[in-house]
């Protein structure tokens, strides 16, 4: 084990070492979380494109789904390798996806995933400007409308002990936020009250 993580609301940054897994589990129930990722070499030029990503993997994230940076030479900088498996991924529903992030603005003042990530990367000299939509959530259940091109939204199957692990194949810089939406069939909310604990575990 390199190094292990308990979040338990707001937004956490951490690297993960070149050819290294990293992995986020449930410790007491659903959660959402959203995800950026940066070169750690290079965080201003390199990160996951969602664009490129979109275009050779797909929205859905699942156990081999590769994920692109688009900086000089485009290549794969992260991979799912395990995840945990759920029943309603027969009847075409996926649980990880490519997506953006919430802002104050849309929780009225009482933050976001926006505000999570930009108070964790500050460390790493990152800011506003290095926000590039470069992002994934995970434990957010989602499917194609049989009549259009949008997503719909279910309620989410993830439970306590559920997990994905990637594999890194530069050294990154990885943020993470907990966003306490569980249900988006609920509607839309925010209060970081909500949020459940996570643990991060990075080893070779």
């Amino acid at each position: 084990m390199t190094n292990e993580y308990i979040v338990e609301r707001d937004g956490f940054a951490f690297v993960v070492p070149e050819n290294h897994n990293f992995k986020f589990e449930l410790l007491e129930g659903q959660q959402i979380l959203d995800v950026a990722i940066w070169s750690k070499d290079n965080p201003k030029s390199e990160f996951i494109s969602m664009g490129h990503t979109l275009w050779k993997t797909g929205r859905k994230i699942s156990k081999g789904s590769q994920l692109w940076s688009d900086y000089k030479i485009r290549r794969v900088i992260v991979e799912c390798v395990d995840e945990t498996e759920y029943e309603s991924s027969k009847d075409g529903w996926f649980h990880h996806l490519l997506a953006g992030y919430c802002d104050d603005e849309e929780n009225n003042g009482m933050g976001s995933c926006k505000t999570n990530f930009l108070n964790s990367i500050e460390k790493f000299g990152l800011g506003v400007e290095n926000l590039n939509d470069n992002t994934i959530n995970l434990f957010e259940k989602a499917g194609p409308k049989s009549d259009e091109y949008r997503l719909q939204g279910g309620k989410s199957d993830a439970k306590r002990g559920d997990y994905i692990t990637f594999k890194s194949y530069i050294g990154l810089i990885v943020s993470v936020s907990l966003c306490p939406q569980i249900d988006f069939m609920d509607g839309y909310y925010y209060n970081p009250e909500n949020s459940k604990s996570i643990k991060i575990s990075i080893y070779e």
